[in-house]
């Protein structure tokens, strides 16, 4: 049998307070002495808990992206926009997309080859750059 929770339904309320002043989950955690740990197990088995984070999640994204709108000094907007990058990083996150296609805008084309096949083009190539024709002047 395992110690006794220190769960208060208050600390819910609390977290949401911190997080809209702009402090992490973590800090907001740690600002009421609770291990992260601890308080992400409290989510899992507290629905109301977990409902009040998530709120707090949204009203420090709010409090960010407040202090981005209202900012006065680039100081100030690089450090919100790198906050808001960490806080919600599904709506700020740099996102790239790479394509990569065969010839003509196709198929990329694969061939199965044996290690001994690498090995045998490869030696192959070189001994092709390396042969006297290879090396005439241009």
């Amino acid at each position: 049998m395992g110690r006794p929770s220190k769960y208060k339904p208050s600390y819910g309320e609390e977290i949401v307070s911190l997080m809209a002043d702009g402090h992490s989950f973590r800090a907001a955690a740690a600002a009421l002495g609770l291990a992260l740990r601890t308080v992400n197990d409290w989510r899992k088995a507290h629905p109301e808990f977990d409902e009040l984070v998530e709120l707090g999640f949204g009203k420090r994204t709010l409090r960010l992206e407040k202090d981005l709108l209202t900012a006065k000094d680039s100081a100030t907007v690089t450090s919100r926009i790198f906050s808001l990058k960490s806080a919600a990083p599904e709506e700020y996150t740099d996102r790239y997309r790479t394509e990569i296609t065969g010839a003509n805008g196709g198929p990329v084309e694969t061939k199965d080859v044996s290690a001994l096949e690498l090995l045998e083009s490869r030696i192959t190539g070189i001994a092709e750059r390396l042969s006297p024709a290879a090396a005439k002047p241009h």
